[in-house]
């Protein structure tokens, strides 16, 4: 997996995405072997994309997680003014100077090493998932240009709220020379599994179809490109619990890639 503080923004890496087609693919982090030979790695080592259909079975050796509701997705209109939902977890108790979030006991191991939290909490990874996306989509009856003149002004927030680490530290900081905002697009969180042994990181599947972009130079808000037709993508992201926040965000993209 690549860690690089360095490296463009999420902006820019999804604009780039959209307008040339998704030319590269990141590193992907250490290897894994499929225990099920219809799940085939992307590139190797990398998760798989998870297609919804792939639900996986607990283990015969250990309590099956709790009962949880079929999930749903709610798409709302997007905002401007920051979000800052919280999920509903109480305080963690600290056991050996470490958090340990209410859900661990409740994992399930699964048969490559990872571990599978209660429905409860995928489903606020999802809804987690899709805000970053939802807040550069251009409302309907909206100017494009004016919208993105704010969204780029509100880019530290968006990076407070929905990343984490140096990846925080690139969205919000970064002086990028052109934005992009979807005029339109449908973004749905696919899967999330995964889990790390602490339940505090996790992987989630993000589609995005039908991406129509406009893109402005930010020196002078000149546009680019006018209702440019992107094409549509899976990425793979890690995401990390933020005991500080008390809410999921984005680590680090794992895997883009033409769906």
């Amino acid at each position: 997996m690549r860690r690089n503080s360095n490296r463009p923004s999420v902006a820019i890496l999804i604009a780039a995405l959209a307008l040339a087609a998704c030319q590269s693919t990141p590193a992907a982090p250490p290897t894994q072997t499929p225990v099920n030979p219809k799940d085939t790695f992307v590139t190797p080592g990398a998760p798989t994309p998870f297609l919804p259909t792939m639900t996986p079975a607990p283990s015969p050796t250990v309590r099956p997680t709790a009962t949880a509701v079929p999930p749903t997705v709610t798409i709302p209109l997007p905002t401007l003014a920051p979000t800052r939902v919280g999920t509903p977890t109480p305080t963690p108790v600290i056991v050996n100077g470490q958090p340990k979030m209410w859900w661990v006991d409740q994992m399930v191991k699964q048969a490559d090493g990872s571990y599978m939290a209660p429905e409860a909490v995928r489903q606020a990874i999802r809804e987690m998932a899709v805000q970053p996306y939802l807040k550069r989509l251009v409302p309907a009856g909206a100017d494009p240009l004016q919208f993105a003149r704010a969204f780029y002004a509100t880019r530290t927030e968006l990076a407070r709220d929905y990343y984490i680490g140096a990846l925080r530290d690139t969205v919000g900081n970064s002086a990028l020379p052109e934005i992009h905002v979807d005029i339109s697009a449908t973004t749905t969180a696919l899967d999330v599994r995964g889990f790390s042994q602490d339940g505090l990181s996790a992987y989630v599947t993000v589609e995005q179809l039908g991406p129509t972009v406009n893109v402005y130079r930010t020196n002078d808000w000149a546009a680019r490109l006018t209702r440019f037709r992107g094409v549509d993508t899976i990425e793979v992201w890690k995401a990390r619990f933020d005991i500080t926040d008390f809410r999921w965000k984005y680590e680090e993209l794992v895997l883009a890639q033409k769906k």
